[in-house]
C-alpha cells in the first residue's frame, strides 16, 4: 500500500476524523485490546454456529414502489440510493436515467432527470449520497462528474471529477456537509487496486487526501484495470473489502493501516483476465461487501461468489466467446460483534426469512435497504433483529 497526499495538510482532515470517531465510537464499550490487534483472524464457523436456529432475522418494515404488481411499474429498476434523517429515500434509476424520491412511509415524492449529458441529466449515474443537510451528491457520467441536487430534486451545480485526474468515481459517504469520501480507479496504471479519496465540496472541489491500495498480490492484471472493491466508513475508519478473498482492511484518514480482519473462507474467486484478439480486460465474479452497522453492537457482511468457476481466466474468455455456462452463485450473511469476531454465518439457500438479497444501503440506524423478493422492481426497508443465544 502506498499513500500520497494532495493539496492540503492532513492535519486538518485528521481533526475532522477525530471528531467523527468520538461521536460514533463512544456508543458502545469495546474490547480495546482486541481492536488494537493488527490482524484479527476468524475461523470458517462463527462462535454461535452450532445453535439450532439462526440468531438474526430480517423484518420487512416498508416497501417502496408498489404493494402489488401494477399495470405500470413505478420503478423501472433499482439502483444506488441514500436516505436522510427523516427517512426519505433518494434512488437512481439506471434504466430511466432519473432520480426518484419516496418518503419514509413509501409514498412517492418526486422524479427528476432524463438521459443526457447536460445540467440535471443522467447517463451511467453510479451513486448518490446525502450530505447531512439539504443536498445530494451524485456520481454521474461513469464517475466523471459530481452533480449537486437539493433534497427537492432541483439541480444546483456540477463539478468535473475527470479534470482532477480521476475516473470511475463512486461516492461512499459524507463525513460532514462539505466533505465526501469517494473511490476511483487507481491512477497508477501499473497497480491493480483502488484509490480512496476525501474531497471538500463547495463552490469548487478540493482533494484533501488519497489512499492508493494495491490488491494485485502477484497476479499480472492488465495495465489500467482497477478493482471494484466495496468501501464503507465505520467508527471513523475506512473499511476496504478485498475483491478476491474474504478480507477487510481498515485505514485511518491519513492512509495509515489500522487492522485487517479475515475469515477462513476460500470460496471467493479472483477476477478473471480477458485476453482475446489483442484485447485485455477484467471480469469480476465475487462480491464481498464492506460491513454495515446493525444496531449498536453488531456488524453485518454480505458476500456472493460463483460455485462453478475453477479457472476465472478461462471462464472469462468463454464468456466473451459465448461458450460459458450460466454462473451458479452462492451467498452468505455474516454477523460480527463490535470487536470483529465472527458470530454466525447464514448461507442463502432461498429461505425467504432472510428477506433481501444484497444490501443497497444502510442508514446507520440499523435499517437496511434492498430489493424484495417480489417479481418486479420493489425496494424494501428491513430491520435486523439479533437474538443472542442464552
Amino acid at each position: 500500500m502506498k499513500m500520497k497526499r494532495c493539496y492540503s495538510p492532513i492535519t486538518r482532515l485528521a481533526l475532522i476524523w477525530f471528531s467523527l470517531i468520538f461521536v460514533i465510537g463512544c456508543s458502545a464499550d469495546k474490547d480495546v485490546s482486541l481492536l488494537d490487534e493488527a490482524l484479527i483472524e476468524n475461523p470458517y464457523d462463527g462462535m454461535w454456529q452450532d445453535i439450532a436456529e439462526p440468531p438474526f432475522q430480517f423484518v420487512l418494515e416498508q416497501t417502496f414502489g408498489v404493494e402489488e404488481e401494477p399495470a405500470e411499474e413505478i420503478l423501472a429498476s433499482l439502483g444506488q440510493l441514500t436516505s436522510d434523517r427523516e427517512g426519505n429515500i433518494y434512488m437512481l434509476e439506471g434504466r430511466a436515467n432519473q432520480l426518484v424520491s419516496f418518503d419514509s412511509a413509501g409514498k412517492f415524492r418526486w422524479r427528476v432527470g432524463r438521459e443526457g449529458e447536460g445540467p440535471g441529466e443522467f447517463m451511467n449515474a453510479w451513486g448518490v449520497v446525502w450530505n447531512g443537510e439539504d443536498q445530494l451528491f451524485i456520481s454521474n457520467q461513469r464517475g466523471a462528474r459530481l452533480e449537486v441536487f437539493d433534497t427537492l430534486g432541483r439541480f444546483i451545480r456540477s463539478h468535473s471529477i475527470s479534470e482532477l485526474g480521476y475516473r470511475n468515481a463512486r461516492f461512499v459517504v459524507v463525513l460532514d456537509p462539505g466533505r465526501l469520501v469517494m473511490t476511483a480507479a487507481n491512477q497508477d496504471i501499473d497497480v491493480f487496486g483502488i484509490s480512496v479519496i476525501v474531497i471538500a465540496v463547495g463552490d469548487n472541489i478540493l482533494v484533501e487526501s488519497q489512499i492508493d491500495i494495491d490488491q494485485a498480490e502477484g497476479v499480472e492484471f492488465p495495465e489500467g484495470s482497477s478493482s471494484n472493491s466495496h468501501v464503507s466508513v465505520l467508527n471513523g475508519e475506512i473499511v476496504v473489502a478485498h475483491p478476491s478473498k474474504y478480507q477487510f482492511d481498515f485505514y485511518g484518514a491519513a492512509g495509515d493501516s489500522i487492522r485487517t480482519v479475515t475469515r477462513a473462507m476460500e470460496d471467493l474467486v479472483r477476477p478473471g483476465i480477458m485476453d482475446m484478439n489483442g484485447m485485455r480486460g477484467v471480469r469480476f465474479f465475487s462480491n464481498l461487501y464492506a460491513p454495515v452497522r446493525v444496531g449498536k453492537e453488531y456488524y453485518l457482511v454480505y458476500a456472493s461468489w460463483p460455485t462453478n468457476i475453477d479457472d476465472p481466466d478461462d471462464f472469462t474468455n468463454k464468456i466473451i466467446s459465448r461458450e460459458a455456462p450460466d454462473i451458479e452463485t452462492a451467498r452468505t450473511y455474516d454477523l460480527y460483534d463490535q470487536n470483529w469476531r465472527l458470530l454466525y454465518s447464514w448461507p442463502d439457500d432461498g429461505d425467504v426469512r432472510k428477506g433481501p438479497r444484497g444490501i443497497l444501503h444502510s442508514d446507520g440506524s440499523g435499517f437496511l435497504y434492498s430489493s424484495t423478493r417480489a417479481g418486479f422492481p420493489q425496494l424494501g426497508r428491513y430491520r435486523v433483529e439479533v437474538n443472542p443465544p442464552r
